[in-house]
């Protein structure tokens, strides 16, 4: 039993040192402060629990005599608020703590006093026992609450960017939803095992797992650009109204078909597509119309966002260069940075999402002079709101 029991130590202490580590980092880091101090509070929290877990190894009556904050569980209910207090930071540009953010922890203080001794010595012989079936059940839809609300979150966040954005790789959050999805499967067993008691190596090692996704967290949250400062243009999730001119009147259908032609000669002869990091805000200023109505135009007159209107001139552009001989030599990855793409990931996820093909299928496919003629572009001159293959 040694062996095992020095293995666990060592996981948990290499756990936690990286937590540590992680939340130090987070404090003197730059970009969204307010976000790195909220997610360094959580990785500290979760610091502690690393160390309760080898306290309760070494010394067992930590998990029968523990209490209020050292117990383990009031810790758990600071999870899913400072996670959704978290997403909101790195969403939405200005983000600051009110008083009523505090409500999110009013659960956590109200466990926290309901398991002090305080409390105890009051209440009557084994009525406060009468709380152990409901605590977990409650924790457990508390911590699933705002990881869905989380989960939200973010969702609106990938469908507002699409509007304002022609890349979407390094300001996705993709990382922060797989480890939601993740710990939205883990959390409910660690809590059932935590309030069962007996399977102590089976609550070190969900504890450990759950830890892990909380460190990866704060690794990918240091590497990440923050959205607001890099595009300061970007104000965040929003709500287009209807499209209208400056004199707040709804566009006509001949000024939205005027902006539209426009805008097609602006992509088709300015080639503005190739700047990878391309944004509405640019194209706007380029054609003197307000990001708004520029927005809404695309999307009530093709059916389409910003980022997939921009990406079918890119990926027309690629094929392009698959057709040329000049280009021929060019590898998959060369040739999605010069149609503009940002990475290869992307340019073969939107190529295979456009063309129902690879590039690679794709370009065997050029061989036979029938299937390469098929061009994706938007049909500009026709504004029945579909984007439609020419």
């Amino acid at each position: 039993m040694a062996i095992p029991i020095i293995i666990i130590v060592s996981i948990l202490a290499v756990v936690a040192l990286a937590l540590g580590s992680t939340a130090v980092i987070l404090l003197f880091h730059k970009g969204n402060t307010l976000a790195n101090r909220i997610l360094s509070t959580l990785l500290t929290i979760f610091l502690l629990q690393m160390i309760l877990q080898v306290l309760r190894i070494f010394s067992p009556q930590v998990a029968s005599n523990g209490t209020g904050l050292w117990s383990g569980h009031s810790l758990i209910l600071l999870t899913g608020p400072l996670l959704y207090l978290y997403a909101k930071a790195i969403t939405v540009r200005g983000f600051q703590l009110r008083l009523v953010d505090l409500l999110h922890l009013f659960p956590f203080f109200i466990l926290l006093v309901l398991s002090s001794n305080l409390i105890q010595v009051i209440s009557t012989v084994g009525s406060t026992h009468l709380l152990n079936p409901l605590v977990p059940i409650v924790m457990m839809y508390q911590v699933l609450f705002y990881l869905i609300v989380v989960q939200r979150i973010l969702r609106i966040h990938n469908t507002e960017i699409r509007k304002s954005f022609s890349y979407v790789d390094r300001i996705d959050f993709r990382w922060l939803r797989y480890a939601v999805v993740f710990q939205s499967l883990l959390w409910p067993i660690t809590i059932i095992l935590e309030f069962m008691g007996g399977l102590h190596i089976a609550t070190d090692a969900a504890w450990m797992l759950i830890s892990i996704s909380m460190f990866f967290i704060g690794y990918f949250a240091i590497h990440q650009p923050d959205i607001f400062s890099d595009s300061p243009e970007y104000d965040g999730p929003s709500s287009h109204g209807k499209t209208a001119n400056e004199e707040g009147a709804p566009l006509s259908l001949e000024e939205a078909e005027t902006i539209l032609l426009k805008l097609d000669d602006l992509m088709r002869w300015g080639r503005p597509y190739l700047n990878s990091e391309l944004t509405l805000i640019t194209v706007s200023r380029l054609l003197s119309v307000p990001p708004e109505i520029l927005s809404q135009t695309i999307v009530d007159q093709l059916g389409v966002d910003f980022f997939s209107f921009v990406n079918y001139y890119r990926i027309d552009e690629a094929k392009r260069l698959f057709i040329d001989p000049q280009c021929r030599h060019l590898t998959t990855a060369a040739i999605s940075l010069e149609a503009g793409f940002a990475s290869e990931t992307s340019f073969n996820s939107i190529f295979l999402n456009q063309m129902s093909l690879t590039p690679a299928e794709y370009r065997d496919s050029i061989q036979d002079p029938g299937s390469a003629t098929k061009s994706v572009s938007l049909d500009n001159a026709s504004l029945s709101g579909a984007v439609r293959y020419r």
